[in-house]
Parts: C-alpha cells; sequence; structure tokens
C-alpha cells in the first residue's frame, strides 16, 4: 500500500498494530529524508552557480518545497485524492474496517504524532540549559549562576556585558545560522497538513498547534544559543 509493494501491503492490512507499525516506519523515514533531500538541494544550487543571491535563494526554496512536499504530503495525497476514485479496492481493509481516508486519517495522525515527538525531544535542550537553572534559582534562592552542559553556551551567557571580546569569541565558536527558510519550513509543513487534510481528523490541528508551538520555543533558543547571529541581506 505505502511503497507500492504488494507484501507490504498485505502485512499492513492484517491487522491494526500491524498499520501502526507501517504507519510509523512510513512517518520517520519522511524525516529521516528531510536533511538528505535539504543537503540535495544545496549541491545542486551551488552546482547550478547563480549570479545573485536572491537567485540562489529563490531556487533553493523552490527545490526543497517541490522535494519536501512530494516527500511528506504524496502518500496522503494517494490515498485521500486517487485511489479512493481510481481504485478503491486497492487500499480496501474491509476485515479492519477502514477504508482509504480512514487510513490517510490514521496515517495523517501518526505522522503529527512523530512530529510532535521529535519537537518534545529537542525541547530537551532549551529545558536542560535554560528554564531548569532558572526554577533551580528561584527554589533555592541563590543568584549565582549554575553550570550547564553546553560550555560555549555557559561561557557566552556568563561573561561581562563590558567585556566584549570574550562574548564575541564564545559566539564565534558557535555554528552558523543556516538561515530562515528551514525554520519556516517546519512551520509551513506543519499548516499544510492542516489545510489539505485537516478535514479527515480533527485532531491534527491540535497537534499541529503543538508542533507550531514547541517550533517557536526550539528556534528562539536555537538563534539565542546554539547558532551565531544571523547575517542580515544587503540591500
Amino acid at each position: 500500500m505505502l511503497l507500492g509493494s504488494a507484501a507490504l501491503s498485505e502485512f499492513a492490512l492484517s491487522s491494526r498494530s500491524n498499520l501502526r507499525v507501517v504507519h510509523v516506519a512510513f512517518a520517520l523515514s519522511a524525516k529521516l529524508l528531510g536533511p538528505p533531500l535539504a543537503a540535495l538541494c544545496r549541491r545542486l544550487n551551488d552546482w547550478e552557480n547563480y549570479k545573485t543571491q536572491h537567485d540562489y535563494d529563490l531556487n533553493l526554496t523552490l527545490k526543497y518545497s517541490l522535494l519536501e512536499t512530494v516527500n511528506l504530503f504524496g502518500m496522503l495525497w494517494v490515498l485521500t485524492f486517487v485511489q479512493p476514485f481510481v481504485s478503491p479496492t486497492i487500499c480496501d481493509a474491509k476485515k479492519l474496517g477502514l477504508d482509504c481516508l480512514d487510513q490517510a486519517a490514521h496515517l495523517l495522525v501518526t505522522m503529527l504524532a512523530v512530529d510532535f515527538a521529535l519537537s518534545l525531544w529537542d525541547l530537551r535542550d532549551c529545558v536542560v540549559d535554560e528554564v531548569l537553572p532558572r526554577w533551580l534559582r528561584c527554589l533555592c534562592g541563590s543568584r549565582q549562576s549554575i553550570q550547564t552542559d553546553e560550555d560555549r553556551v555557559h561561557l557566552l551567557q556568563s561573561a561581562p556585558r563590558h567585556n566584549l571580546s570574550v562574548r564575541l569569541c564564545a559566539e564565534l565558536e558557535l555554528d552558523e545560522y543556516d538561515g530562515v527558510m528551514f525554520d519556516y519550513a517546519q512551520v509551513i509543513i506543519t499548516f499544510g497538513f492542516v489545510a489539505w487534510f485537516a478535514a479527515l481528523q480533527p485532531l491534527a490541528v491540535l497537534l499541529a498547534w503543538g508542533i507550531a508551538t514547541l517550533q517557536i520555543r526550539i528556534d528562539a533558543f536555537r538563534l539565542c544559543c546554539l547558532t551565531q547571529r544571523a547575517t542580515l541581506p544587503r540591500s
């Protein structure tokens, strides 16, 4: 069903637990393909050698959008808009009581749940390095700074403000900011799930809201503590 394999389709439709396993595997594989697709888009753009930064960014956005659209939304499109009208018996699972749209709804919730879990995992750095030390300081009533696991982040935050050289050296050791496109993509992809497929499962709206809320805090922590300051493009 998911990958055009008869054996995989038979395995997925044999029971609800097998269907969940296949959906989780598909969601994880789609997420794992994201970084390689982004790297491929950059390599293609570098090979094409655009004259201006505007053309470079425009074509990079176009390539990444097309590839990620097919990667993340392709199977949902097939289950929702193609198979119910072309060949509904292919994905029909009568013994499970699920038709194509029901399977698409299950896949939608699974993909958003995986995104939500990964967002929670990405939020751990913010909680450990920022929220937890502040909570401990309030609990203990101490104004002394608490050491964190990230030495560079601690150096950047604890350096005196008048000692700019120390702060600049600490910031230069951080990773470079890779631009706003990939940060925007995280939110736009989530809204894409809602705009196209929310009618299949209203729970998707709540999951998408949770993902967007977590992503705002993750991006803010990454910009403030884990990467260098963003460089503004020249006009």
